[in-house]
């Protein structure tokens, strides 16, 4: 689960699972300027190459190698993430 996405709430990872649920999907994602991203439920069958990456290769990497086994859940905040202190800053100027 990431930390530095602000805007992800409960209801945001019960849609994931619900939808992984209905239609049995390996990968739901999250999606935001028509990027396939975190937050993401995988199915167990991928925790091994989960398990693989190292450094900075994130989820974002299964999820293209798999791009034709993903369904997505529109969530535009997602494209809000803090990874330096100016990120807080303009955060603050949204809220």
């Amino acid at each position: 689960m990431v930390c530095d996405q602000p805007f992800v709430i409960p209801n945001l990872i019960c849609q994931l699972i619900s939808k992984h649920r209905v239609t049995n999907f390996p990968i739901v994602t999250s999606e935001y300027r028509e990027v396939l991203g975190v937050p993401a439920l995988f199915h167990r069958t991928l925790f091994p190459e989960l398990k693989t990456l190292q450094g900075d290769v994130g989820a974002k990497f299964i999820i293209r190698q798999h791009r034709f086994h993903v369904l997505s859940i529109p969530f535009p905040e997602g494209a809000i993430d803090l990874n330096i202190p100016q990120d807080l800053k303009i955060l603050s100027s949204l809220v």
